[in-house]
């Protein structure tokens, strides 16, 4: 158990989804320090053991009177006891991107990237969303969607919305790493993908991005299957800090999305997104590709 004096309080909100993850987390530390499981304590709360579970997975809001009865069944300290009682206040409120028009696997993606000290992203079809612009955005969400003209204008303007983190002074640092065949797929013509590279390379500029590519000379990689997003959050808190949080990892595919977060499938989607990075080009040889694809496609096509 940590110690009270050990206590760090964080200097930045990041927003709600990241205080109820770093809450849950918290409750179920203290819960295993003190010796007991979920089923000790859901009796003494008077409740299913499922409801216990979802507060320490993040999927249940916790109110201040859950977290001030579950601090006396752990017995923590008083400097704990007000930190989690402020995680609990503050997780309570609602982000921009807790809204029923956006996927319930967006909105925890979104929640966490504005924690985030760094978030590694590989794709080997397209453009990740975080780097795509609004015309880009529009073709792809127009092809999977193309009778809902409502739910696309949606989609896009979320999308769009959350790439201010990228200009946010403390934003966090950016690590992508794409298939050669992610810019040469012609998404909206080639006047969009035109723009859609130029803008790549100009984020690869900037100095929290880095942007490379793996060509197609490099052969068969692991990352053929699909892609992932890594999420580290190892300056969000001290380690002792209940307010600490894990890493994990977001995949998304057709009709559904994952988070993971188990110490063995974190290492593995670490190793895959290293070795990756070993077959790709160099940051400035990237820059250099991307140039000269963004000016390769014909305007107008």
């Amino acid at each position: 158990m940590a110690d009270p004096s050990e206590v760090s309080r964080l200097s930045d909100d990041p927003g709600p989804m990241v205080r109820r993850r770093q809450l849950g987390s918290a409750l179920r530390r203290y819960r295993e320090a003190a010796g007991l499981t979920v089923t000790d304590v859901a009796r003494r709360l008077s409740v299913a053991a499922s409801t216990v579970s979802r507060l320490e997975n993040a999927q249940r809001k916790a109110s201040i009177g859950d977290v001030r009865y579950l601090c006396e069944i752990y017995q923590v300290g008083p400097a704990v006891r007000d930190e989690l009682m402020e995680l609990a206040q503050s997780s309570r409120r609602r982000g921009w991107w807790e809204d029923s028009s956006i996927p319930p696997g967006m909105q925890k993606l979104i929640g966490l990237e504005g924690a985030a000290e760094l978030v590694k992203i590989f794709h080997p079809l397209a453009i990740p969303g975080i780097c795509q612009t609004e015309a880009y955005a529009t073709a792809v969400t127009t092809t999977f969607h193309p009778e809902n003209p409502d739910y696309v204008r949606r989609t896009v303007a979320t999308r769009m919305r959350r790439q201010q983190i990228l200009r946010r002074d403390a934003s966090p640092r950016i690590e992508i790493v794409l298939d050669e065949a992610v810019l040469h797929r012609i998404v909206g013509g080639g006047e969009v993908m035109s723009g859609q590279i130029a803008r790549l390379a100009a984020l690869a500029r900037e100095p929290r991005v880095s942007i490379r590519i793996i060509p197609f000379s490099a052969g068969a990689h692991s990352g053929m299957n699909g892609g992932f997003t890594i999420l580290e959050f190892t300056a969000e808190a001290a380690v002792d800090s209940p307010s600490s949080l894990t890493s994990t990892v977001y995949i998304e595919a057709l009709y559904e999305y994952a988070f993971r977060e188990s110490e063995e499938e974190l290492k593995g989607y670490q190793d895959a997104f290293d070795a990756l990075s070993q077959r790709a080009l160099d940051q400035q040889l990237s820059i250099e590709f991307m140039d000269e694809l963004a000016s390769a496609h014909p305007v107008g096509e």
